[in-house]
């Protein structure tokens, strides 16, 4: 049985890409199942990455570095575009 990987994502075009990958090709994915956890607010997914439900996040670049910076176990991944939104993956 595959392992599931919650990554967070915001509902806006930035992070659209993820949900596609989700629903799309979700069969393809070998080696674990991509769940996708929508939220509304940047503080909810800060707070869903120190508590560890999330394995990684989109997440705008300054809040990232903030995160780390502040101790966050994690680590920056990819910019993943020009308006500053980033992938922050936890050490878990």
């Amino acid at each position: 049985m595959l392992e599931d990987v919650f990554i967070s994502r915001l509902i806006c075009g930035g992070h659209l890409p993820l949900a596609i990958v989700e629903k799309k090709y979700q069969n393809e994915l070998k080696i674990f199942k991509l769940r996708t956890v929508q939220n509304h607010d940047w503080n909810n997914v800060i707070a869903d990455m120190k508590s560890g439900k999330l394995a990684g996040t989109f997440i705008l670049s300054p809040s990232a570095m903030n995160l780390i910076h502040k101790g966050f176990p994690g680590k920056i991944l990819l910019m993943a575009d020009r308006n500053g939104n980033g992938f922050v993956l936890s050490k878990k």
